[in-house]
């Protein structure tokens, strides 16, 4: 597993550099409605995480699958930094589990 980090430019430009490079888009949500549980979540082979900043996060029309951190109802949303290291763990954990 290898990790890059992109910065500058929009959004959508990053996101579609990534995807012609071969890479699956997998966005970082704060919100449940429409994503899937980090847990359980079935990493693809050539995946590029996607994280939003602090507050308005990823805007919604943003393609690609979308995974969030299950957190209490309580919760308002995790910092962006502890999500990405959340997300960064369970994206290698679970490579590290496949190759097992």
């Amino acid at each position: 597993m290898t990790a890059s980090l992109f910065r500058g430019g929009t959004l959508r430009d990053v996101i579609e550099d990534l995807r012609k490079a071969g890479k699956t888009i997998v966005l970082l949500r704060s919100d449940s409605a429409q994503s899937e549980a980090l847990p359980g979540f079935n990493w693809p082979a050539e995946t590029a995480l996607v994280a939003g900043v602090e507050g308005p996060g990823i805007p919604q029309d943003a393609a690609g699958l979308s995974v969030h951190i299950p957190i209490q109802p309580d919760v308002e949303s995790l910092n962006a930094a502890a999500a990405l290291a959340i997300a960064l763990y369970e994206l290698r954990r679970s490579s590290y589990l496949r190759r097992t």
